[in-house]
Formats: C-alpha cells, sequence, structure tokens
C-alpha cells in the first residue's frame, strides 16, 4: 500500500489499529519515504482520509549499478531507469546483473523491486561467503579481487550485489583495513597472518568500518564463526581479539 502525504510517497510497512480507552480509534502506521527510504512513525485517526497513490506494476531487467543508482530497463519500451538503491529496498542485495524483476511505479517514479516468482533469496551468510572465496582466491593469486569476481561472473556464477559491494569494498579500502589490522595485531604483522584469517579479518574489518547497515555483532560473529570452520579454534579466538578491539574503538570514537 503506497499513501500519498501533501505531495511526498510514503510505503506503508506495518499498520495496526488501536483503541484507547478515552478518545477515538487510531491507526499507527510505520512508513517508508519512497524517494529517500526514511523511515517514520506515523499516527492517523481511525477516520481520517488520507490519499492513496496508483500504483503500476512492469518488469523491468536489471543491468548495472551505477554510484548510488541501479539502472533497470524496461522490457517493454528499452527505456532505462536510475534507480536509487534506498527506493529498492532489501532486494538490492540479491539482484544480479540480467535478472527481470517486478517494478511497481507511480507516475514514472520506481516505489520498489519484486525479485522474480521462485527466487529463493540467499542469506546474507550466503553472500558474504561467496565474498571471503573471493577474497581468499585473489589473496593467494596475487590479483584484484575485481577481477577474480568478473571472472567468477564469466563463469556463470551469480553474485549478489552485497557480494559485489563487500569484494569492491574491501579493495577500495585495503590499505587502510590493513594499516589498522596491524594496529590492534599486538606481535603480528598483516602478511604473517594465515591467509583465510587475513581475509576474514580484512572482510570484518570493512563491515565494522563501511557498512552502517552491518550490525556490529553480526560482524564479529560472522567472522569468528567462519575462523573456527575454515581454520582453525585458535584463529577463531585471534580474529575475535583483533576484531573485539577494532569494534571498541570505532563505538568509542562514535561517541567521543
Amino acid at each position: 500500500m503506497t499513501l500519498d502525504l501533501d505531495g511526498t510517497l510514503y510505503q506503508v510497512l506495518e499498520y495496526q489499529h488501536h483503541k484507547p480507552g478515552k478518545g477515538g480509534a487510531v491507526v499507527r502506521t510505520k512508513l517508508r519515504n519512497v524517494k529517500t527510504g526514511a523511515v517514520t512513525d506515523k499516527t492517523f485517526n481511525a477516520d481520517e482520509k488520507v490519499g492513496m497513490a496508483v500504483v503500476e506494476k512492469g518488469n523491468m531487467q536489471y543491468l548495472y549499478r551505477e554510484g548510488d543508482d541501479l539502472v533497470l530497463m524496461d522490457t517493454r519500451t528499452y527505456d532505462q531507469h536510475h534507480v536509487p538503491v534506498q527506493a529498492v529496498g532489501d532486494a538490492a542485495q540479491y539482484l544480479v546483473e540480467g535478472m527481470t524483476a517486478t517494478v511497481s511505479m507511480h507516475e514514472g517514479q520506481v516505489l520498489g523491486v519484486e525479485l522474480p516468482a521462485g527466487w529463493v533469496m540467499p542469506r546474507r551468510r550466503t553472500a558474504r561467503r561467496l565474498a571471503v572465496d573471493i577474497l581468499y582466491q585473489a589473496d593467494v593469486t596475487g590479483r584484484l579481487p575485481s577481477a577474480v569476481l568478473h571472472e567468477r561472473e564469466a563463469l556463470g556464477t551469480k553474485v549478489a550485489l552485497f557480494t559485489r559491494e563487500v569484494v569492491e569494498g574491501v579493495e577500495r579500502h585495503l590499505g587502510e583495513i590493513d594499516r589498522l589490522l596491524g594496529v590492534y595485531a599486538e606481535g603480528w604483522t598483516v602478511p604473517r597472518m594465515a591467509v583465510v584469517d587475513r581475509t576474514l579479518l580484512r572482510l570484518a574489518a570493512y563491515e565494522l568500518l563501511f557498512r552502517d547497515d552491518v550490525p556490529v555483532a553480526v560482524a564479529v560473529n560472522e567472522a569468528v564463526e567462519a575462523a573456527k570452520q575454515l581454520s582453525t579454534e585458535d584463529s577463531g579466538r585471534f580474529v575475535n581479539g583483533i576484531l573485539g578491539k577494532l569494534a571498541r574503538e570505532r563505538a568509542e570514537a562514535g561517541t567521543a
């Protein structure tokens, strides 16, 4: 359901009818601003009239990402639309180039994207593990992570947007990430670390430093569990110790 409130479009994420002890009934809602992606709570009187937006649906093919926009092509007219990632929502994490999805539109503005029927959303853990594989391969072969990613795609691997963002993000910030890992890895240098441990630390450090959408606990726990599975128990403790220090420094910097 999409509302038109004073010319601004909002998607209704949640709503609940409430009848207080005194006064009239109200409807409590959680709304997402279609343009900015910001989520807000708003309460309406039960008898209050609100504008409803006329929404059309059609198929579009995801072509590529350009900055903070996703480029989609109308499969009927071949017109291309630049859509902010925020407008796409969680589906943006799982779009792969060439995928055709159902797009909701209002007066030419994209409101949201639905993945194809039958598509099973891979969890972030799956997307993260593919990123680990790509970063590990790049490390042991001395190649750029982005080059390995493109090679995987050429061989038919479906790469989720989250995987792509993590791989490219680690490559882009590698110098800063390795510098910080070297600071917190007391008695160790980054080149001396086991390749698996180094890969997991780089990925988790990127999430801690540059991904506000990844909770600190998730970034640390995922890396520690992966270290235990892919390396050793000692590696899990080693990874946890370094990331714990990095997470504390990040928290202290945020409250300073």
